[in-house]
């Protein structure tokens, strides 16, 4: 894969189609997007989000330039009580299982770290942020 957007859309298409409970995952992805989003721009619950923070350059040779694309991933669940809780840690571990085993693209991915925010008694959502790179390759004669 050469550039980043198609990286980016690969990530989009991924995670709607493979994390579902149909697959023994925890959760049914309702909402994944590409951009920046608050809990209240939420609709429809689990939701994950992500954004490429940085375009790391760590070399070129014969046309080809070795990148790291990192990337932010969060995600945020609805809720009720605090039992609830365990759906953001589900929400977040499933996203962890889908970069280390089913992403295309697992073989260039390297997961860092994820914290997971719980819910207290008067909130009503939950979140867990985390960060992962994507090795690729940019032909460096074609735009």
């Amino acid at each position: 894969m050469s550039y980043r957007n198609d990286i980016l859309t690969v990530i989009t298409s991924e995670i709607q189609e493979k994390i579902k409970v149909s697959r023994d995952y925890n959760s049914d992805i309702a909402d994944c997007k590409r951009g920046i989003y608050t809990f209240q721009d939420c609709s429809i619950f689990p939701a994950v989000f992500f954004w490429n923070y940085r375009d790391e350059a760590l070399g070129a040779f014969a046309n080809q330039e070795e990148r790291l694309l990192h990337i932010y991933i969060y995600g945020y669940v609805k809720i009720n009580n605090l039992e609830d809780n365990d759906d953001i840690h589900n929400l977040a571990s499933d996203i962890e299982y889908f970069l280390y085993n089913e992403f295309s693209l697992t073989g260039d991915t390297e997961v860092g770290d994820f914290i997971v925010y719980e819910s207290g008694d008067n909130a009503s959502g939950a979140m867990f942020e985390g960060e992962f790179t994507v090795k690729y390759y940019k032909d460096t004669l074609t735009h």
